[in-house]
């Protein structure tokens, strides 16, 4: 499958890498949370325990049904706007630049808050700058998609 048509500007085709490269990144983080059977090292050390074992039992259910929720959650996001990226975007839709943008940033917002909560406000390590650099991404890539001139007309699109 052709992603990138050759009718494509530069900026576009470097926006559609950056996309598919945070969209690939949310993919598999989704996935890895999604079949993850005990939490990862830093939601334990944000809950003060050592293991996993370590765990109350009544409250491993409870805990690993959030973190497959905020898996399904990146996979959503990320499966949305490969459909985005797959014609409207690349066939240059205003509405779909929008649309890309606005989904990275509903995802990418709420969760960099609560990741930084969690990094500032116990001993876990987060992945907080990556949530920061997937901010930076998305936006650099919704600026490289940005048509000079006649943007009204296009959103009609």
């Amino acid at each position: 499958m052709k992603l990138v048509k050759s009718k494509l500007s530069t900026r576009t085709k470097t926006a559609l890498i950056l996309n598919m490269l945070l969209v690939t990144i949310g993919l598999l983080f989704g996935i890895r949370y999604i079949f993850s059977s005990q939490l990862m090292p830093y939601h334990l050390r944000a809950m003060g325990v050592a293991t996993w074992d370590n765990v109350i039992s009544q409250y491993k259910l409870m805990v690993l049904t959030f973190m497959k929720v905020a898996g399904l959650g990146m996979l959503s996001v990320s499966v949305g706007i490969i459909i985005l990226i797959l014609n409207p975007l690349k066939n240059n839709k205003m509405w779909s630049r929008l649309s890309v943008f606005i989904l990275f940033f509903v995802h990418y917002i709420p969760l960099t808050v609560f990741i930084s909560i969690l990094k500032f406000n116990t001993k876990a390590s987060p992945p907080l700058g990556l949530n920061i650099i997937a901010l930076c991404v998305a936006f650099i890539a919704f600026l490289l998609t940005k048509n000079r001139g006649k943007l009204s007309a296009q959103f009609a699109q």
